[in-house]
């Protein structure tokens, strides 16, 4: 699929997990492509602290569910 195909697809949903995909998963979500993300806390950690991804795309656009290998974790509050 091509990226211009891609931006129509109302709903893209991301997984990537871990402290070392930090940056490919800071740079999918600088793209704009990626409307879900469901990843880890230690990937999670590492988009927060590192002051990578800018906050409007962890917030606004992203929707980040936190899964640390097991299901019925509510997602994660957005910070401000």
């Amino acid at each position: 699929m091509k990226t211009d195909q891609l931006r129509k697809v109302p709903e893209v949903v991301a997984i990537a997990g871990g402290q070392r995909k930090g940056p490919a998963i800071d740079a999918v979500l600088r793209s704009g492509l990626v409307t879900s993300l469901v990843t880890d806390t230690s990937a999670a950690d590492y988009l927060m602290t590192a002051g990578l991804a800018p906050r409007s795309a962890l917030n606004a656009r992203t929707r980040t569910a936190l899964t640390a290998g097991g299901a019925g974790r509510a997602p994660a509050a957005s910070a401000a």
